[in-house]
């Protein structure tokens, strides 16, 4: 089966899947979707994708992700 590149049409409606899932996980209290890290909105998208379930946003994830943001700053 030759490889073959998802639509444009897909791909927005996977993201638009992923923005709510990791907008409503990070809405759970513990964090502003702001502040999520954009590897996990990658993560979710691609779980998403994949029809694989999503792993939760850690608070360890989120500590490193405001670290890097501090040091690159």
């Amino acid at each position: 089966m030759p490889w073959r590149r998802s639509s444009p049409a897909r791909h927005r409606k996977h993201e638009g899947q992923a923005r709510a899932v990791a907008d409503r996980r990070a809405r759970s209290g513990r964090f502003d979707p702001a502040d999520v890290s954009p590897a996990y909105y990658r993560h979710v998208h691609n779980r998403i994708a994949a029809g694989q379930p999503v792993r939760a946003y850690s608070r360890d994830q989120h500590t490193a992700y405001l670290a890097s943001r501090k040091v690159s700053a």
